[in-house]
């Protein structure tokens, strides 16, 4: 059978761990008992987010994850699920919006993956509905300013080349290869072309 019952008013003693027995008719409390959490609800100014998708730069076209981590009225984070966070990507100047999903961890944190269509600077707004607001209201921090750019542009190696050494006993010019380990502080190699072993 089913018993359903209103939780008692516990602000007097804050946020806390309880545990629930049941009476039936008026006899003993039952010897087994349920543990059961109050907690302080989620205010959206304590609320953080941190992660790859919330630093300056970002890549377009693929998705990109941060983490929300729900804090309650007394700053201390939340070990359970069931808040209500909403993410939107705009672009900071207008045009296509991206993508997002919002998973619930059940720990009090919230898993927010978004792609954007194309290389820019982009706004991402997140919010929460906190208990008692008409409106929801963005988390510390928000909005995060980040620019997306083309995740396929290989970068230029700049500096000089490394300075080649010549192997004694051995025709190649070109760096040891490769490195078998160290003999009295110097370096033991083997050469690529004569497969002879120096010392250097």
């Amino acid at each position: 059978e089913t018993i359903k019952c209103k939780t008692a008013n516990y602000e007097q003693f804050g946020a806390t761990a309880v545990d629930v027995k049941v009476s039936i008719n008026g006899e003993g409390w039952t010897v087994n008992k349920l543990s059961y959490s109050y907690f302080a609800n989620t205010v959206a100014r304590n609320c953080t987010a941190f992660g790859p998708g919330v630093l300056p730069n970002v890549v377009f076209g693929v998705g990109v994850p941060f983490l929300i981590q729900a804090r309650d009225t007394l700053n201390e984070r939340r070990t359970s699920g069931g808040d209500h966070f909403a993410a939107r990507v705009v672009p900071a100047e207008g045009g296509l919006q991206g993508d997002a999903v919002i998973v619930d961890l059940q720990d009090g944190r919230y898993e927010v993956t978004y792609s954007v269509p194309q290389p820019g600077v982009y706004l991402v707004h997140v919010s929460h509905a906190d208990l008692g607001g008409s409106e929801a209201v963005a988390i510390r921090g928000s909005p995060f300013k980040v620019e997306a750019a083309d995740p396929w542009v290989k970068h230029r190696v700049l500096g000089q080349l490394p300075v080649t050494r010549t192997v004694s006993g051995c025709d190649s010019a070109e760096l040891p290869w490769p490195l078998a380990g160290k003999h009295g502080g110097r370096v033991l190699c083997a050469c690529r072309q004569t497969a002879a072993s120096n010392i250097i």
